[in-house]
């Protein structure tokens, strides 16, 4: 997951030490890669430092989300744990951060909303795919959102470093209660209605094997989130991850955020940028505008589809919400801001065939 500017603009962090606590261990993975018996040859090589460069952009996203938190822009008390230090970006990173968030845990809350559930069906779980560092779930469980089971998946990697965070923040640990276990080693941390665990997206028949571990009804209404994940992977491995939600959850929502519009000037210097980082992006091709993502939801199996630039969620945003934001700091690159937001989308597939849900939609 990347901060939003990062990707347009300057994809490597300001300073080194927004780096995670765990940073040391990416060098580790490196000597390790090293070793002449432990690299595969020729496109497993290839592959494999592609994951470790896809991977780095987590922490860009969390140097992001620390300085939108510290400037105001954001309540979120964890996000400070998943960085070295806070390093203050520029205003349009934070307010580009903050339509991110907004915009995402508007459609999460509604579907969490017990208002919106009709009666006898109230249970609700998520399952985010890609979560990287993300503290969505401890900040909903602090301000008393109730979710009957929340699961994050990502590579081993990210998660085991993520598990060791965890681990190390009593306010965490705390929040997940009593009987909490944590396994730094396998990447795994589980409580009541908390599950942390590994898994490579791209093997989507593993996918039900890591729902099961994760004691997932498949049953109950479930949203799938997958925040700045669906542009590294090949067009045939996200469609696969839409029609694995569809045909695993009759009653679900998938909900993204990506990149678009890659093939205008601005959006070729944000590939070249993400490029120089051995950073690819095939998935971009497969989804060029904001239709082509309410295409492939529809094509995946999902009877109502939504999709919107950011441009247009930042207008959605309560006029009092986003009159506190613009006082935050000034922002003098409007049109710039425009262009960025521009060139990302949240999208939402819904099918609702039990008919529990309401409520949920991009709009206002």
């Amino acid at each position: 997951r990347k901060g939003t500017r990062d990707d347009a603009m300057r994809m490597p962090s300001d300073d080194e030490d927004q780096r995670t606590h765990a940073a040391d261990e990416g060098e580790n993975e490196r000597k390790r890669d090293a070793r002449g018996n432990m690299d595969p040859p020729g496109e497993g090589r290839k592959h494999m430092h592609a994951d470790m460069a896809v991977r780095s952009t987590n922490d860009d996203a969390s140097a992001s989300k620390a300085s939108c938190v510290a400037r105001g822009y954001l309540k979120d008390p964890f996000a400070k744990q998943f960085v070295r230090r806070v390093v203050m970006r520029p205003p349009l990173i934070n307010r580009g951060y903050f339509t991110r968030v907004h915009a995402l845990q508007k459609v999460v809350r509604a579907f969490l909303d017990q208002s919106n559930c009709e009666d006898g069906s109230n249970q609700r779980q998520v399952v985010s795919i890609g979560a990287g560092y993300d503290t969505s779930y401890f900040v909903l469980q602090k301000d008393g959102v109730h979710v009957d089971k929340y699961v994050e998946i990502d590579f081993h990697e990210t998660v085991a470093k993520k598990a060791s965070i965890i681990r190390g923040c009593e306010d965490i640990m705390q929040l997940l209660g009593e009987g909490t276990q944590v396994d730094v080693n396998r990447g795994k941390v589980q409580s009541q209605n908390y599950c942390l665990l590994p898994a490579d997206l791209r093997q989507i028949d593993k996918l039900n094997d890591v729902l099961h571990e994760a004691g997932v009804d498949t049953s109950i209404p479930t949203l799938v989130l997958a925040e700045c994940v669906l542009v590294y992977v090949e067009p045939e491995d996200s469609l696969g991850l839409m029609k694995w939600a569809v045909k695993t959850f009759p009653c679900n929502v998938f909900l993204l955020y990506d990149m678009i519009n890659g093939n205008d000037p601005f959006g070729q210097q944000m590939i070249h940028n993400l490029e120089k980082r051995g950073i690819p992006l095939p998935g971009l091709k497969a989804s060029p505008s904001v239709d082509s993502y309410r295409q492939r939801l529809s094509s995946a199996g999902f009877a109502n589809t939504y999709a919107a630039d950011m441009n247009t969620m930042y207008a959605s945003v309560d006029p009092a919400e986003r009159a506190r934001v613009e006082r935050i700091e000034r922002l003098d690159e409007l049109e710039e801001w425009q262009l960025i937001m521009g060139h990302y989308c949240i999208a939402c597939g819904i099918n609702d065939l039990n008919g529990t849900l309401k409520g949920i939609s991009l709009d206002g």
